[in-house]
């Protein structure tokens, strides 16, 4: 069972990396993180 659940993780993983720009903006977030570029989550409920 373990194996399968390992399967599937890889095979969405794989799948995220071939998206165009994906990498790229997780870099960008992740760099923002460490800004300290970011919004409040109650900020974002307000706006929607």
């Amino acid at each position: 069972m373990a194996y399968l659940e390992e399967r599937e993780s890889a095979e969405a993983t794989e799948e995220l990396l071939e998206l165009p720009g994906f990498l790229d903006r997780i870099r960008e977030a992740e760099d923002d993180v460490r800004q300290g570029r970011l919004t409040p989550i109650s900020e974002l409920r307000r706006k929607s």
